[in-house]
């Protein structure tokens, strides 16, 4: 019971602080954090954490991690050399 209140609780501040012009991107992290700590099942989530977040985050970013390098490069090869400017022109 008290776990759907503290997720409730941290929801109506993460709406509050978004209204007053608070970046969410930063917001939304603190007030997971703010939910599983006032929950207080914060022992109990923290196996879920590093057995199966971390291992399918060290999997995507195996497979993933050259495509958003070479993009980036890529990208940033456009911009130096004028190509994207000229085919913003075109």
């Amino acid at each position: 019971m008290f776990s759907t209140l503290a997720i409730v609780i941290t929801l109506l501040l993460l709406i509050f602080f978004a209204y007053r012009g608070y970046s969410v991107l930063i917001l939304a992290p603190i007030m997971a954090t703010l939910a599983v700590l006032l929950s207080g099942d914060f022992l109990n989530s923290i196996p879920a954490y590093t057995d199966v977040f971390m291992g399918a985050l060290s999997g995507f970013l195996l497979k993933f991690f050259p495509i958003f390098l070479l993009g980036s490069l890529f990208g940033h090869l456009m911009a130096d050399s004028g190509a994207a400017t000229a085919i913003d022109r075109f």
